[in-house]
C-alpha cells in the first residue's frame, strides 16, 4: 500500500510541475464543488508559487510528524530509522 501511494505521490507531483494550470483548474473546481465558491484563478496560482511540490523528503520532517504522532498519543514508540526511511531504487522499486 505504501509503495503504491509513493507511485501515485511521484506520478501526482510531475502532473503539477508539467501542467500547472489544469492542476490549478481541477483544485478550483473541487473546492467549488465541495464548498459552492471558488477562488480566483490568481489566488489559485500565486498560493502554488509558494508551495514547494517535490517527492524528495527530509529526514528532519519525517522525524518532527513521528515525535508529533508520539506526543498526540497516535503511536507509542518512535519507528526505527530503517522503517522510517525508503530509497527509491532503479526500476522504481523501494
Amino acid at each position: 500500500m505504501v509503495e503504491k501511494f509513493l507511485r501515485e505521490h511521484k506520478t501526482a507531483t510531475q502532473k503539477i510541475h508539467e501542467k500547472p494550470q489544469q492542476v490549478q483548474g481541477k483544485i478550483n473546481d473541487e473546492l467549488k464543488k465541495t464548498t459552492g465558491k471558488a477562488l480566483a484563478d490568481n489566488i489559485i496560482s500565486e498560493s502554488f508559487e509558494r508551495i514547494l511540490f517535490q517527492t524528495d523528503y527530509s529526514k528532519e520532517a519525517i522525524l518532527g510528524l513521528a515525535n508529533i504522532s508520539k506526543k498526540q498519543g497516535f503511536i507509542k514508540e518512535l519507528p526505527d530509522d530503517n522503517l522510517l526511511y525508503a530509497v527509491e531504487k532503479e526500476g522504481g522499486k523501494r
